[in-house]
């Protein structure tokens, strides 16, 4: 009987660190692959960079602004990109486990959207 209180102490406290963070602060995104990747990181609980690597060096930031979250949804303020002659307006993102998709507004596609990883 001792024993069985024992263990539902311990799984009734383990579980607490399985529970998710309501944050996104610390956080990397990536898309693309190792000739060229983008990168949105959460740099706090309100900035977020964008910057692209190639051949896995830092090509270098190519954009900056500030987010808000409301649970899964993210909204971006004031949050644009480039890439060569391309330029990004970030509009908003969608959270969905390890995937985070932005929906931006591209000076060559219009409105589309892009599917990062997480990577940390």
């Amino acid at each position: 009987m001792l024993l069985l209180a024992t263990l539902l102490t311990f799984s009734a406290c383990g579980g607490d660190d399985d529970e998710p963070k309501d944050t996104l602060k610390g956080t990397e995104w990536t898309h693309g692959l190792t000739e060229r990747v983008e990168h949105i990181e959460f740099t706090s609980d309100t900035q977020v960079e964008y910057y692209h690597t190639k051949n896995d060096a830092l090509i270098g930031k190519v954009g900056s602004g500030t987010y808000s979250k409301n649970g899964s949804e993210i909204t971006f303020h004031n949050f644009e990109g480039n890439y060569n002659t391309e330029i990004m307006t970030f509009k908003s993102a969608k959270l969905q486990g390890n995937t985070l998709t932005v929906y931006y507004e591209s000076s060559y596609f219009g409105e589309t959207s892009t599917t990062f990883r997480k990577m940390k």
